[in-house]
């Protein structure tokens, strides 16, 4: 089947390029009334006994939020999650479905401004069941945390092997998280330490991550004033802290977020992309670290901060954010791209790809693929792990990295970060998609035609408009003078394939011609029609019609006479065989 996808992106005669631009996240959600919300309960009040509850609006979100503040505690008093009463675990064993995206504060832009509806602050509390997200996006999320144990999701405790507690199928955007206190998590703030060798079981698994997250945590004076030493920061983008005895697994999860520390210092240690500090087993497949490391602590890195004890694997992950730890004499090398610093755990970190640290202080970069004060890998570990710089980790180019690495499970995106292809078919319109940057001149896919080809086949057309400029809108021979040529960037993902393509023609017209093939008819179009001042096109003969699902990542570009390529709108869609008009 692999041969197959082959073939659809040789018979649109595509070539491979280069691209070094950046991915533009978008926003995405259900508009939420801009008024206060009142939470609402009674999606669960009226199905205690259901095992599956559904959230559909933002009162009920927040009613969520509103029942896990109320929940048993993650250690002293009422934490025990086998002897507390019922009404302290009100989740365990189920599972929570979300149904449409939601926007908890349409218009508002996540920062220290509290908007209308906030999250009810959930710090030192436990959730003993399953999010999930069924692919939707949760936006417009406050949460001001005032105690050890601060996340989104409270505290995980509980789940086992078969049926973990945790949170899967989500995103997460342009929200607001902060905490005074140790134990900090963009998701969790911790695996409670009362669920020691109880060995619970935790999941994140095809989650997107993109808040912003502040810690204000500050450190103590000694009898002379100066700073003590602070283990305890505990920060991260997804758990804060994994106790001893817990299992946590996190597969297909990008953490996009950016996560600070107001009280910037050498003594605040200890800050992950993934997981701040571990104590227990944890598992990280597939997954990226895209976001902003910018505490200027100690024990920092994209992935573990600090694996203490217990078991660290990290396999087909890639680092691609920025990280920026403090220079101090005897921690400056406790910092990783993957993990920070390794003192009783054994690790393994296997089969990744890794970028620059960069030092906050003097802009120095190197490179750490984890740091070097405490247990070391294996030279033979180490070595199937890949660098690529910091400017070569984006676009199509990343293609032959993956490869080399064998992360099959992975994409390449047009003009951003590799994504795991999870991520990139659940969330590709919400991660990948962009607008327009330039007025004009600019490209736009319109969209694709399909239309029957013989031996139970079918074509493809992708149409895309040119618009340009008022003051320059000269074409001889089909040709725009001062523009050299349009093309298209293509990535196909079928299967566990994916293949990246470029295609540049130097042609445009002011019409398309419709035909009939087979049963099916395809329409015309102008350019007018469609809000440009051209049309240029890429036929695709000959598509198996059982290759089964395609779906695509377009990004229409035009190169000027200088050379510069000035890149489109970026669209990701699944191809519709029945398709005739444009779709």
């Amino acid at each position: 089947m692999k041969k197959l996808l082959a073939l659809f992106l040789t018979l649109c005669m595509l070539l491979s390029v280069v691209s070094v631009m950046a991915v533009t996240v978008g926003a995405d959600g259900e508009a939420a009334d801009a008024t206060a919300l009142t939470p609402d309960t009674a999606w669960y009040d009226d199905h205690t006994e259901d095992t599956d509850l559904y959230i559909g609006t933002a009162a009920e979100l927040l009613g969520f939020s509103k029942l896990l503040s109320t929940e048993l505690n993650a250690n002293g008093n009422n934490s025990d999650l086998a002897t507390v009463d019922a009404s302290l675990k009100k989740f365990a064993g189920k599972t929570i479905h979300l149904t449409k995206d939601i926007d908890l504060n349409p218009e508002w832009v996540a920062s220290e401004t509290a908007p209308t509806n906030v999250w009810t602050n959930v710090s030192y509390k436990c959730f003993t069941g399953m999010f999930d997200g069924a692919g939707h996006t949760i936006s417009g999320i406050y949460l001001k945390g005032t105690a050890n144990h601060t996340g989104i999701f409270g505290n995980p405790k509980g789940g086992t092997a078969e049926a973990p507690v945790g949170v899967k199928n989500l995103a997460i955007t342009n929200s607001y998280v902060t905490s005074n206190a140790n134990n900090f998590g963009g998701l969790f703030g911790a695996v409670p330490a009362s669920e020691a060798n109880k060995n619970p079981h935790i999941l994140i698994e095809n989650v997107y991550m993109d808040v912003h997250q502040v810690s204000t945590l500050t450190y103590t004076l000694d009898k002379d004033g100066k700073p003590q030493t602070n283990w305890g920061t505990n920060t991260a983008g997804l758990v804060g802290w994994v106790v001893s005895g817990a299992d946590l697994t996190i597969r297909n999860t990008v953490v996009n977020s950016t996560i600070e520390c107001e009280n910037t210092g050498d003594y605040l240690r200890i800050w992950g992309g993934f997981v701040g500090n571990s104590d227990g087993n944890i598992t990280i497949e597939n997954s990226l670290f895209s976001g902003k490391l910018d505490v200027g602590g100690n024990a920092i890195a994209g992935f573990v901060g600090f694996a203490n004890s217990g078991a660290m694997t990290i396999n087909h992950c890639m680092e691609a954010g920025d990280i920026l730890p403090a220079t101090w004499a005897s921690d400056a090398n406790a910092h990783g791209s993957m993990a920070g610093r390794i003192i009783k755990a054994t690790p393994s970190i296997t089969n990744c790809i890794y970028t620059d640290v960069t030092k906050k202080r003097g802009a120095e970069k190197f490179q750490n693929l984890y740091g070097i004060n405490g247990v070391k890998l294996t030279d033979e570990m180490a070595a199937t792990n890949i660098y690529v710089p910091d400017a070569g980790v984006f676009g199509m180019n990343m293609l032959d990295k993956l490869t080399t690495a064998g992360m099959t499970d992975w994409t390449v995106t047009t003009t951003g970060t590799p994504l795991p292809r999870t991520i990139a078919l659940t969330f590709g319109d919400l991660i990948i998609e962009k607008a327009d940057a330039a007025e004009t001149p600019v490209t736009k896919l319109a969209g694709y035609q399909v239309s029957d080809a013989a031996g139970d086949k079918f074509d493809l057309r992708l149409v895309a408009t040119l618009k340009l400029a008022d003051d320059n809108k000269t074409v001889t021979d089909g040709k725009v003078s001062n523009y050299t040529s349009v093309g298209f960037r293509v990535v196909a993902n079928y299967g566990t394939t994916t293949k990246a393509k470029d295609y540049t023609s130097d042609m445009i017209y002011s019409a398309i011609s419709g035909y009939t093939k087979g049963e099916t008819t395809v329409t015309e179009y102008t350019a007018e029609s469609l809000g440009g001042d051209y049309l240029f096109v890429l036929p695709c003969r000959n598509v198996p019609a059982d290759a089964g699902t395609i779906t695509l990542e377009v990004t229409t570009y035009y190169t000027t006479a200088d050379g510069t390529v000035v890149l489109g709108a970026t669209q990701v869609f699944t191809v519709d065989p029945a398709a005739t008009e444009l779709h």
